[in-house]
């Protein structure tokens, strides 16, 4: 139910982004990131994660603590068993 103008000018704001590749006579598609890009990207993620765990660790009380103590050993038996799955949904 939308025209074809705001979905192209959504569309181009994408690409724009570098969220869409648009392509000529193929579409558009998700953007893939080439190696640098990933890099950068889990550059930027390690540098955060550390400052969070940093400001975690700074407010966190002894049950919270005790909380991260148990979900860390659950993730290493998680590791440890090859269970992936299990350990992505911790590691979130």
């Amino acid at each position: 139910g939308v025209s074809r103008q705001p979905v192209r000018e959504a569309l181009q704001r994408l690409n724009t982004e570098g969220w869409v590749d648009l392509r000529p006579a193929q579409g558009a598609f998700v953007h893939e990131p080439t190696d640098a890009e990933a890099d950068q990207l889990l550059t930027v993620r390690t540098l955060l994660e550390a400052e969070a765990a940093r400001l975690a660790a700074v407010h966190a009380g002894s049950e919270g603590v005790a909380a991260l103590e148990a979900l860390c050993a659950e993730g290493e038996r998680a590791v440890a068993a090859d269970d992936v799955d299990a350990a992505v949904g911790l590691n979130a």
